[in-house]
């Protein structure tokens, strides 16, 4: 029904057609949301502007984003543009390394932009570093065809039906012109560009148009839109820092783009696959990809072409190392120009200059308050910045040339790895198949942290809460034997608390906690004593980095798998000694594990986080677990040699979680999931408890259960209730 005849039907509903009031009241406001749903495409304002930019890409640049690209294209952007058109429209693979602050980025997003415009793509999917990453450039393609008042003019089908929605993105589901629905999608996370009428149109079809994006730090599998899948990713600067240092980073990330990415079109359909990238060292993806994967065809452009005769490299005595050391020695002078440097380099212009070739010509001009201008050539540039830096980060940056490199090599452990490791429960829900819960507490002077964790068999885990138990009462006039018996009252608060928490299963029945390790390194007594009033399930603990194992079990000894409990005669306890080293790695090797299996189930052998909420984004916990990263370092001579890398002292929660996966080990939860753990039977804790009963009780003699240090340690405590 169209507008026009509804509103004809309200007319003669409203002439007395057997209607009451309220239902030509809703058929009124009915014609009237048709009617504001309605929208008019303007006609193009210069269809031959149009029409010569869609014919070329750096024309359509120029034109209608000339705030950006108001330099000459150099060889290395022809490049960018040639590549990107060639695989949008043949498809294959190609993979292009440029020098960093060309614009690669920003000529990846226009590009896409136009690639679309020109009809070459349907639906081109980013794929960048990070989900952040490869969301600005979604954003900045999305806020062209809203806000670019040049591209509104001359591509109204595109940008008019968005500019309507004024804002408001659910209003495109009402959108439609003559009464034909525009299907437009304008969401966060993608969009659809909307159906017009083809005498609306001038020349190409852009209904049906998609956009999304992705991060390697992510989940890319499974793009499907109504049968739509992608045809077109542009892969730009697929690491960052970080993950190109790490062995475990860029196998997984080269993973995802040899399976991930490059099967996401549909049987039998075609894919384009072009990475810009820098190359940041010589084990990085982007160097694989640009030299040692051949279906890539890699190319590489550094800003140098051919050094001219006077460098002859960083061990050389040519012209320009005079060049640096006067700039330098200007510099210590306090003079940040270098204008020694630069009469210099006027004086011996011809000479510094003869040999050699750039890729890109083009410099900042620069000049004193006085019009004095600093740069002469665009060698100054590069000499300046050898100068400032060193030519081996010159090389890396702008020539993706970088040197070979011997350093410590990490498991690749990083915050943000562990903070995305979500598994999808809310904070103290558990798990379907929880074997068990268990509990670590790392104490200190002022705070105690705390983690725990609800584990299937196969050593699978999720951390279901964790928090931090304030001790009051101490300060820094205090020495750590002073603090103890603040952290015993914290202990005791802490219990209290964690007594009123209610963990439910999927079937809504509560469980409790079935081991909690607490630790005993440094505040010894306050944790005993604690043990010792609440006993099961809280036992002492204690981690030593030179852990020595023990072989068998005795009558006071009770071995285990890189742990084992020892009986304190003295303290009427039981103390489990940890292989810190072994410990501290198992956790970090179980978030380096993907949190979900092919079946998008929780994977065996993984640990994961609860769904944060609010502004909770287990940031600070995650900087805990990897405040420490396990090494390997090799020196020529001296062969290897595995360390601790100690990145700062905050690994609280790190301490607490290893805590609890011991704990979680001692409950029978291994790796091998299906074999019953042999080793520390739970039968040491009934053990335990009926030699405490069948030992006489200590006479008090008006004193503390505490056990007091030689000279004296602590006063009486009394329980708070």
């Amino acid at each position: 029904m169209t507008t026009a005849e509804l509103l004809r039907r309200v007319n003669r509903v409203e002439q007395g057609f057997g209607l009451n009031e309220k239902d030509r009241d809703a058929q009124r406001k009915k014609a009237k949301r048709a009617q504001s749903a309605r929208i008019y495409i303007p006609e193009c304002k210069d269809l031959s502007r149009r029409e010569k930019c869609l014919q070329d890409p750096q024309r359509y640049m120029r034109t209608y984003h000339s705030r950006l690209f108001f330099r000459p294209f150099e060889r290395v952007h022809d490049v960018l543009v040639e590549t990107l058109i060639e695989i949008a429209t043949h498809g294959g693979k190609q993979a292009v390394a440029a020098p960093r602050g060309i614009g690669k980025s920003e000529i990846i997003k226009k590009m896409i932009e136009w690639l679309m415009l020109a009809g070459l793509i349907r639906f081109p999917v980013p794929v960048c570093q990070t989900t952040l990453h490869a969301n600005e450039i979604y954003n900045d393609i999305r806020e062209s065809f809203e806000q670019n008042d040049l591209l509104y003019e001359d591509f109204p089908e595109v940008c008019h039906p968005i500019r309507s929605l004024n804002g408001a993105p659910q209003g495109a589901r009402r959108q439609h012109v003559d009464n034909e629905p525009t299907r437009l999608v304008w969401k966060q996370t993608g969009f659809r560009l909307a159906n017009i009428p083809e005498k609306y149109r001038a020349g190409i079809d852009y209904g049906g148009v998609r956009m999304e994006f992705r991060g390697l730090d992510a989940a890319i599998r499974g793009i499907n839109r109504s049968g739509d899948r992608p045809d077109f990713v542009p892969v730009d600067d697929p690491e960052t820092r970080e993950s190109a240092n790490s062995d475990s980073q860029i196998a997984d990330r080269e993973r995802a783009i040899d399976q991930d990415v490059s099967y996401l079109a549909g049987h039998g359909q075609r894919l384009g696959l072009a990475m810009i990238t820098t190359i940041q060292n010589r084990k990085c993806i982007s160097f694989k990809y640009v030299h040692e994967k051949s279906a890539w065809m890699g190319q590489r452009f550094g800003w140098v072409k051919d050094w001219p005769e006077e460098w002859g490299g960083p061990e050389s005595d040519g012209k320009w190392h005079e060049y640096i050391r006067l700039r330098q020695a200007d510099q210590f002078q306090g003079d940040r120009h270098g204008q020694n440097a630069i009469r210099y380099f006027l004086d011996n212009k011809g000479k510094l200059l003869r040999g050699g070739k750039l890729n890109s010509s083009y410099f900042e001009p620069d000049t004193l308050p006085d019009g004095t201008p600093l740069i002469h050539s665009a060698w100054q540039v590069i000499f300046n910045q050898i100068a400032d830096t060193s030519f081996e980060a010159f090389s890396t940056e702008k020539q993706n040339d970088p040197p070979e490199e011997y350093s410590a090599e990490g498991t690749g452990i990083t915050a943000p790895i562990v903070a995305n490791r979500v598994s999808g429960l809310d904070q103290g829900q558990l798990p379907a198949n929880a074997a068990s819960i268990t509990v670590g507490i790392d104490l200190g002077k002022y705070r105690c942290h705390w983690v725990a964790v609800a584990w299937w068999k196969g050593a699978g885990g999720c951390v279901i809460d964790y928090g931090v138990a304030e001790v009051t009462g101490t300060d820094t006039a205090i020495d750590n034997d002073a603090s103890e018996p603040h952290i015993y009252r914290a202990l005791l608060d802490w219990r209290e608390m964690m007594l009123e928490k209610r963990y439910m299963d999927a079937a809504g029945a509560e469980r409790k906690i079935d081991c909690v390790f607490v630790d005993s390194g440094t505040f010894t007594n306050a944790a005993y004593e604690f043990v010792r009033q609440v006993r099961a399930p809280f036992h002492a603990c204690k981690g030593l980095a030179n852990y020595r194992p023990r072989s068998q079990s005795t009558d006071k000894i009770r071995a285990g798998d890189n742990m084992h409990a020892a009986w304190q005669e003295s303290q009427d306890l039981w103390l489990f000694d940890l292989n810190t080293d072994y410990w501290k790695n198992w956790v970090h090797e179980r978030f380096l594990t993907p949190t979900f299996d092919e079946d998008n189930l929780l994977r065996r052998g993984g640990l994961s986080l609860y769904v944060p909420r609010g502004s909770q984004k287990h940031t600070s916990f995650a900087k805990h677990i990897v405040a420490e990263e396990l090494v390997t370092e090799f020196r020529e001579g001296k062969g290897s040699r595995t360390y601790w890398d100690v990145k700062h002292s905050n690994n609280h929660w790190l301490d607490a979680l290893y805590y609890a996966s011991a704990a979680g080990r001692y409950t029978g939860v291994d790796l091998l999931g299906q074999a019953e753990v042999k080793n520390l039977p739970r039968k040491v804790e009934v053990q335990a408890e009926a030699e405490r009963k069948a030992k006489p009780k200590r006479t008090q003699h008006g004193r503390t259960n505490l056990q007091r240090r030689q000279g004296g340690w602590m006063q009486s405590i009394r329980r708070r209730r």
